[in-house]
């Protein structure tokens, strides 16, 4: 098994971020999983923020849009030791609409 650090963008959710008056429509994120391969990499990072988003997941309560809609922005292959792996990675970086 080799670590990857996965960086995807999400599009198609929507909603209302404390002192703007633009809705938040998208984000970047970022998720290091252990996989056999690149794309096993992807797929699980996929399903994580997936898992995230859906019906029951810790953020399907404030979106009022869709399932974010998953476009992969960076894959690297990575080298770290296994207490740094232990830490999950989890966040997001959201922006806003344009109009």
């Amino acid at each position: 098994m080799s670590y990857y650090k996965i960086m995807l963008e999400g599009v198609g959710i929507r909603f209302k971020m404390d002192g703007y008056d633009r809705d938040v429509v998208g984000f970047y994120t970022t998720r290091m999983v252990s996989a056999a391969n690149e794309l096993d990499a992807v797929l699980s990072a996929k399903n994580m923020i997936g898992s995230e988003w859906s019906k029951g997941g810790e953020y399907s309560s404030l979106n009022c849009g869709g399932d974010p809609d998953l476009s992969l922005v960076s894959v690297k292959k990575m080298h770290v030791l296994s207490w740094f792996f232990s830490r999950k990675a989890k966040g997001y970086t959201f922006y806003l609409s344009e109009d």
